[in-house]
C-alpha cells in the first residue's frame, strides 16, 4: 500500500463468510471520503472460500485492501483483539465480515462528528436486522440523535449499539485492552470504556445491516451449546467485577445490575435457583423493574415455573 496518513482503519475479522464477505468488502469500497482509509481484513483460518473471494478483492483494491490470513484458527475473540494490531489509522471503524454497511457517507458523517467534537471518544448508529436475505427489523438504540449515557450502554449488555455502527479514537487502544483483559467479547467493553471515559454520540441514521443467525456467528454457535453459554456467563461475571474495579466502582450499581442479570440466566440454564434469593446482585436486578415488567420479562423469556420458582424464594 502507498505511504499516506490513514484517518480511518476499518477493522473487520472474518471466519468461513463466502456468503457474506463480498457484501461487507463493498460496503467499504462505495464509501465517499474526504481522507484516506484502509481496509484491514483478518481472516480466521476460514475452510470455504472466503480467502479466495479476499485475495480478488484485495488485488482489485490494493490501496484500500490489507489483508492477513491465518495460518491456525485462532478464535474470534483473539482474532478479534490482535487486528487492532494492525491498524494504523486516526480512528477504527468496525465491521464484521457477516454484516455490511449500505450508506455511502457513513464514514465521512462520522468522522466529521468525531472531529469537530473532540470529548466523544465514539460514535455509532443504528443498522437494519437481516435474517435469510430478508430485513426483519431494526438494532440500536433512540430513534433521533443523541448522546448515549453510561446507564444505557452498560445495562443494555452490548445489545444497544450495532458493532458494525462503531467508530472509536484509535488513541485508546492501549488502555482500552486494558480494561477489557479478560472479557470473552470485545466490542462490549470497548462501548463500556468509552462511555465511562469520555462521550458516546449515537445518530439516528440507519447505515449499516446486522446479518443475525448466520450459521458461521459466535452468537449462533455458542446459542446452541449449553456448555459454552455457561462459559461465556461465568467470564462475563468476573469481568464485570474486575471492570468495576478498574473503574473504581463509579458505576457499581449499574454492573450489579448486570450481574444480576448474567446469575438469573446462568441459574436458568444449570436449573439451579438455591442461591439467587441470597444473591445482593440479583436482588437488586430484579428490584430495579417494576413487578409486571419482571413477571412478563421472565414469563416470556424463561416460562412460568421459574417465575413461580423466583417469586416463592425471594418475594415470599
Amino acid at each position: 500500500m502507498e505511504n499516506r496518513e490513514i484517518i480511518v482503519s476499518v477493522h473487520m475479522i472474518t471466519y468461513n463468510h463466502e456468503n457474506y464477505i463480498a457484501s461487507a468488502i463493498e460496503g467499504v469500497i462505495i464509501q465517499e471520503v474526504n481522507f484516506p482509509i484502509e481496509l484491514i481484513i483478518s481472516d480466521d483460518c476460514s475452510t470455504d472460500k472466503t480467502k479466495l473471494i479476499i485475495e480478488n478483492y484485495a488485488n482489485r483494491n490494493p490501496n484500500l485492501i490489507n489483508p492477513i490470513f491465518r495460518d491456525n484458527n485462532i478464535g474470534s475473540m483473539s482474532n478479534f483483539l490482535d487486528t487492532f494490531n494492525y491498524c494504523t489509522g486516526k480512528y477504527i471503524a468496525l465491521c464484521e465480515g457477516d454484516d455490511y454497511w449500505i450508506d455511502p457517507y457513513k464514514l465521512q458523517k462520522q468522522v466529521d462528528f468525531l472531529e469537530a467534537n473532540p470529548e466523544y471518544l465514539m460514535c455509532c448508529h443504528r443498522s437494519k436486522i437481516e435474517k435469510d436475505g430478508i430485513i426483519i427489523g431494526k438494532y440500536g438504540g433512540y430513534d433521533f440523535d443523541t448522546n448515549l449515557s453510561i446507564n444505557d450502554i452498560i445495562k443494555k449488555g452490548g445489545e444497544f449499539i450495532p458493532t458494525t455502527s462503531i467508530v472509536f479514537k484509535s488513541t485508546i487502544l492501549s488502555d482500552m485492552m486494558a480494561f477489557s483483559a479478560g472479557s470473552p467479547i470485545g466490542d462490549y467493553p470497548l462501548q463500556i470504556y468509552c462511555g465511562i471515559y469520555g462521550k458516546v454520540f449515537h445518530f439516528y441514521n440507519i447505515m449499516s445491516v446486522y446479518r443475525t443467525q448466520t450459521s458461521t456467528s459466535w452468537s449462533q454457535i455458542i446459542n446452541h451449546n449449553k456448555g459454552m453459554q455457561v462459559q461465556f456467563i461465568h467470564k462475563q461475571i468476573n469481568w464485570f467485577k474486575s471492570a468495576n474495579e478498574y473503574s473504581n466502582y463509579l458505576f457499581d450499581n449499574e454492573f450489579r445490575y448486570v450481574t444480576g442479570e448474567r446469575l438469573i440466566t446462568l441459574s436458568v440454564l444449570n436449573d439451579d435457583y438455591a442461591s439467587l434469593p441470597h444473591n445482593d446482585c440479583v436482588r437488586y436486578f430484579l428490584k430495579q423493574n417494576s413487578r409486571s415488567v419482571r413477571i412478563s420479562l421472565y414469563a416470556r423469556m424463561y416460562g412460568m415455573n421459574f417465575i413461580h420458582k423466583i417469586y416463592k424464594k425471594i418475594f415470599r
